[in-house]
């Protein structure tokens, strides 16, 4: 079947279509024209085939009045899903009144048009004549007439063929009563009506659409009915079973967003109803999906899926929305602890590993629960508290679950605006750079910086990365953000270098930046741009940085390295301390976490982690030193460097570089005269 380009995603309908008996067309409003029409079509309009009857130019001599109808129709058609209508067609000149019902479709490239269906052609009109009289007896469309009383009075052949011979009365011929009802219903109140029903047929049970027109038998001259029939079984088969597939996820066979949307929708309209939302996300899934591929990932979900559903009974909907998510839909719900022990059942059983092509993976759920009305006024409210909730699960480290509350909403508030008013301070840099020193074991000396970040909010005052940098990592500003820090800290050192007071400033880097291809090249291009010389640059990775993508990480440290920039790891004991990779990495630098710094009174750690960097030739910094009992044990001990508030807090650049001053000036031998000599 050859079709018009704006038509292409229609193709499966219309070859349906094509197979059926009944006149088909699609009219396109703005060519004016008919541009596809199945064989039934072409026979009604006289056509040898759909390009000769496109090539028809109906606009060219169409009247004020046909287009004033068009122009109603096609408003209908925007407020209605479709529309009825009795018109007469000029097919070469000769006329032909029709019964049409016209659906509205819009085309690929965004024009209306419409799908137009004859359902029949007016017998009872001035053209009642031989020729109409013949028409009806050659016709395909299955027409047939009742008396009052619904007895069967005529039938043209299509019908005959179609009709069981014993059916006497227009009652037999529906097989579900709620049908026939339906037709008792109308044919006393309207001129005319139609239905989709089941009906009997010489074959067997059909899918049939019925039209009814109230008319008047011409030999008796008694009211009537006149009933034109399309079987349109296959075409219901088709719709339902693309009715199915398109409202059922692909990969696990459960409903999906859409069915959810319809069920929603068709549910809140329920007067008392109320409606329960389990809403699951899972935890670090991307994870699984980078390390493992996608196809691994797939065959995880279909394994999550069928987990939810083991803890949900029939009464319950699983949907998956997409992605990693997926949300448990139930009506009826009193209030929330049916909800709260199916959440606890969820995170109970995806707590097991699950086995996948010879791996263990294990993941677990952050959910939120929500109830309709009680906690949201319709249903897309429903999902979206529903969803705040889940992300609060998730906030607070994941595998568990959260109900939703108002107080949700102002946190997501404020979230939202921090979020816009991020993007506007890098815009318009309202960020400082402020130092920490590192000195050498003497507590004096000092041996570098390290770079910390401040926004000078115009309202809030200033802000420490506590209360930023996770949205900036969510909303993907921190990219932005940490360009910023890198090149900023690289400025400072080149400028201190170009006065002499020479230090290393080390800067932390985001897990988005270290992962981009170009990261080594911005680093490179920084230092070209800045001046810095590479051994004064210095940065801070997190562990679990070092595991995402080994391959990828030990090409960045190694490039890092040949260029001079030096690597240190942060927070170092709290992640995924590994051996393999500290030995096979090209790291510089290890800095301990102030938990294991504080906690002097057991310092197993701390000695392993000192020896560890003996070891491995490394640099090992005590972060968060607050006390003289931690300096004095960490000094005893061998530590390479110190950092924390007991020897100095963070300060400005301009602060540091007095210090630094000050510390050079002091280092000074001081040049003595020997009077005698002199």
């Amino acid at each position: 079947m050859d079709l018009p380009e704006a038509l292409g995603s229609l193709k499966p309908t219309l070859l349906i279509y094509q197979t059926l008996s009944t006149p088909i067309w699609v009219f396109d409003f703005e060519a004016m024209s008919v541009i596809w029409a199945n064989s039934g079509a072409l026979e009604l309009w006289d056509a040898a085939s759909c390009t000769e009857l496109a090539s028809r130019k109906m606009g060219r001599d169409t009247t004020a009045t046909v287009t004033d109808h068009l122009t109603n129709i096609r408003a209908q058609l925007h407020r209605n899903t479709s529309y009825f209508d009795r018109w007469t067609i000029y097919p070469r000149g000769v006329p032909r009144h029709c019964f049409l019902e016209y659906r509205g479709i819009q085309l690929d490239d965004g024009r209306d048009a419409m799908l137009v269906e004859c359902l029949g052609q007016d017998l009872h009109s001035n053209s009642e004549t031989l020729r109409s009289t013949e028409a009806l007896r050659h016709t395909s469309l299955m027409i047939s007439m009742y008396s009052a009383d619904m007895d069967l009075l005529y039938c043209n052949p299509a019908a005959r063929t179609m009709l069981p011979v014993q059916l006497s009365n227009l009652a037999d011929h529906f097989i579900e009563p709620l049908d026939w009802k339906s037709v008792q219903d109308n044919v006393t109140g309207t001129d005319q009506f139609q239905i989709e029903a089941l009906v009997n047929t010489a074959t067997g049970p059909k899918r049939h659409k019925l039209h009814f027109r109230q008319s008047r038998d011409a030999l008796t001259g008694q009211n009537s009915l006149l009933v034109s029939e399309t079987d349109i079984t296959r075409l219901h088969n088709g719709a339902r079973d693309s009715h199915m597939q398109a409202r059922t996820d692909s990969l696990t066979g459960f409903a999906n967003r859409l069915y959810l949307h319809e069920q929603l929708a068709e549910i809140s309209t329920r007067p008392g109803v109320s409606v329960g939302v389990i809403y699951i996300d899972l935890d670090r899934f991307k994870n699984i999906n980078d390390s493992l591929g996608h196809s691994v990932g797939d065959k995880l979900l279909v394994r999550v899926a069928e987990t939810i559903s083991q803890c949900a009974d029939k009464q319950l909907t699983l949907v998956r929305l997409g992605g990693d998510e997926f949300l448990l839909l139930l009506e009826s719900v009193e209030d929330y602890s049916y909800l709260t022990a199916l959440s606890e059942c969820i995170i109970d059983k995806l707590n097991s590993p699950i086995a996948i092509d010879g791996s263990m993976l294990r993941v677990t759920p952050s959910i939120g629960i929500c109830i309709y009305p009680q906690d949201a006024g319709d249903a897309e409210t429903l999902l979206q508290h529903a969803d705040i909730a889940m992300y609060q699960s998730k906030g607070n480290g994941g595998n568990q679950y959260r109900i939703f509350n108002d107080q949700m909403l102002v946190d997501v508030k404020h979230r939202t605006q921090l979020e816009q008013e991020l993007a506007l301070a890098i815009k318009h840099e309202q960020f400082i750079l402020e130092y920490q020193p590192r000195f050498n074991i003497d507590g004096n000396t000092i041996a570098g910086a390290e770079a910390l970040i401040r926004w000078k909010h115009p309202v809030r005052g200033l802000l420490y990365p506590g209360s930023f940098i996770e949205v900036a990592e969510e909303t993907g500003l921190i990219n932005e953000l940490g360009d910023w820090v890198l090149r900023e800290g690289a400025r400072q050192a080149a400028y201190w270098n170009r006065i002499g007071l020479g230090i290393r400033v080390s800067v932390n880097i985001s897990a988005r930046q270290f992962s981009a291809r170009s990261f080594v090249d911005d680093v490179k291009r920084v230092l070209h741009d800045t001046g810095c010389p590479a051994r004064l640059l210095e940065v801070e990775l997190t562990e679990s940085m070092l595991i995402d993508d080994i391959p990828h990480v030990a090409a960045v440290l190694e490039r890092l390295h040949k260029i001079g920039v030096r690597t240190a790891i942060d927070d170092f004991g709290t992640g995924y301390s590994n051996l393999f990779y500290l030995q096979s990495f090209e790291i510089d630098c290890l800095k301990i976490d102030k938990a294991f710094v504080q906690s002097i009174d057991k310092p197993a750690i701390l000695n392993m982690i000192l020896s560890l960097g003996k070891m491995l030739n490394m640099t090992v910094v005590a972060e968060g030193i607050e006390t003289h009992d931690q300096l004095d044990w960490l000094q005893k001990n061998g530590c390479n460097e110190l950092q924390g508030f007991y020897l100095a807090k963070p300060m400005s650049a301009a602060r540091l570089e007095k210090r630094l001053a000050a510390n050079t000036k002091a280092s000074k031998p001081t040049r003595t005269i020997d009077l005698v000599d002199a």
